[in-house]
């Protein structure tokens, strides 16, 4: 039996690893999946481990700040222990999530000694995704840029969690190595028939969903509710914390804004009801940061709703091409009274974009160009 070790410092399992798993799984490849038990979202140990048969927890040293010298000792301890575990099992085929960087470095060299064939799967795009955009062209931060550009060739195949990533990798690699994979979610059969919602005819329903950090764009946000105030008074919904909590409701509030907010829940059923009557998500962040499609966005499409997007690359160019809201950069009113207009018919759009490109019911087909792996082992 051929053997694939695939390996996340994260916590990506459900969105993302379980699927390579099944995959190859129904290919009769013996899987290992090997993670990190340091929670890096809530910065502290996982405690409560999964029971899943076929995955190996490393125990990982915490770090509490996401620019510090401890996390970047964590990080290349945590590849230095994956490299004793591939050099063990001798893999066929090795399946990486990137970041850290450093985790590029050691499994390409060890590609030269065990002749794996080599995945790298780019989740996200350190340090040009930190709030450092000044500094990104400068020693040390073109040093951490370079341990992942310089080796990341050596992979057989490059997955990207969105086409805009390729922008930011070395234009040297051929680009018959790359296959984008979005973040897939299984859906809950929740989504409720906008068509029997009942819809506050008083306000215009908006909602922001996720971490409240300082990569969104706080006065943007305001900037783009103030306009459609213009049309109708606004209310928002909040469900999410984070360091900019109090500025970001501090702002809503002193703009007029009726603003409810219900702190962080994960029950989603509660997120479904609490969101329901909105007409909007809100998925705006700062210019300098380098993302293609944000979870938030999926999150909103699986609930059926139209977005206010200030995302650039991918989701600029969905919302365009599957009316999946309004790409604020280019404000339309009369399109804000339309979706308004035609909330059911917009929700129903919306639903079967998310079907199409994100339930984890249609990753199959998603991901077919993995028979390719298999060929080439």
């Amino acid at each position: 039996m051929k053997k694939i070790i695939i390996i996340s410092c994260f916590d990506w399992y459900e969105k993302r690893l379980q699927y390579i798993k099944k995959y190859y799984e129904s290919r009769n490849y013996q899987v290992q999946i090997v993670l990190s038990d340091f929670d890096h979202i809530n910065k502290k140990k996982i405690h409560k481990l999964r029971d899943v048969e076929g995955i190996t927890y490393i125990n990982t040293i915490p770090y509490y700040k996401n620019i510090s010298l401890k996390r970047i000792i964590s990080h290349i301890l945590f590849s230095i222990k994956i490299k004793k575990i591939v050099s063990k099992y001798s893999p066929d085929v090795l399946y990486s999530l990137i970041p850290p960087n450093y985790l590029v470095t050691v499994l390409s060299r060890l590609k030269k000694q065990k002749r794996y064939i080599l995945i790298y799967d780019v989740i996200d795009l350190w340090p040009e995704n930190f709030p450092l955009d000044k500094f990104s062209k400068t020693f040390p931060y073109k040093v951490w840029r370079n341990i992942r550009d310089k080796k990341i060739d050596c992979a057989d195949f490059i997955v990207l969690e969105c086409n805009f990533y390729k922008e930011f990798l070395p234009d040297s690699i051929s680009d018959s190595k790359f296959h984008t994979l979005y973040i897939s979610k299984d859906d809950k059969n929740n989504f409720e028939n906008p068509k029997y919602i009942e819809y506050d005819q008083n306000y215009i329903d908006v909602c922001y969903l996720g971490s409240i950090n300082f990569i969104i764009d706080v006065d943007k946000i305001v900037d783009v509710l103030l306009k459609i105030s213009q049309i109708k008074p606004i209310r928002i919904k909040v469900i999410g914390a984070g360091e900019n909590t109090e500025y970001f409701l501090t702002m809503l509030k002193k703009n007029n804004f009726q603003v409810e907010y219900y702190g962080a829940i994960y029950d989603w059923n509660k997120i479904v009801e609490l969101f329901k009557t909105c007409y909007f998500g809100i998925n705006i962040y700062k210019t300098n940061i380098k993302v293609g499609v944000t979870i938030k966005s999926i999150d909103y499409f699986q609930l059926g709703l139209p977005i206010l997007n200030s995302v650039k690359g991918d989701t600029t160019s969905i919302v365009k091409k599957y009316r999946a809201g309004i790409n604020v950069e280019q404000f339309n009113s009369n399109e804000i009274v339309k979706i308004v207009e035609n909330i059911y018919e917009e929700k129903k759009k919306v639903r079967m974009l998310f079907e199409k490109k994100f339930d984890s019911s249609s990753i199959l087909e998603r991901i077919e160009w993995l028979e390719d792996t298999l060929k080439k082992n």
